[in-house]
């Protein structure tokens, strides 16, 4: 019977070894996951900031109607995640047209 329990509780020991190299692996990931998103965060904002330039305002609050649909337009337009390119190929795929 000794010999069960001494079994028994190797057999806990790399379970509970392997569920924690797991969490590791599994934490290391999301922290990967929100490094990228928080870096294409910056670039949207980069990019956002210089339309607004190129524009000449300070925020789109400035734009009212067709120039405001025309600086979004400019931004949709020119502005592409990495995420956004399987959309895309997703509406192509599926020939189904993008809301506008």
């Amino acid at each position: 019977m000794k010999k069960l329990n001494q079994f028994s509780d190797l057999i806990h020991l790399l379970v509970a070894q392997q569920l924690e190299e797991n969490k590791t692996k599994e934490t290391d990931s999301k922290t990967e996951s929100i490094k990228e998103k928080l870096k294409e965060d910056a670039e949207y904002q980069k990019f956002f900031k210089s339309a607004m330039n190129k524009f000449d305002i300070k925020s789109p609050k400035d734009l009212k109607g067709q120039k405001k649909a025309e600086f979004f337009d400019y931004v949709d337009q020119n502005y592409k995640a990495k995420s956004e390119s399987n959309v895309s190929e997703d509406y192509k795929r599926k020939k189904i047209k993008p809301i506008k």
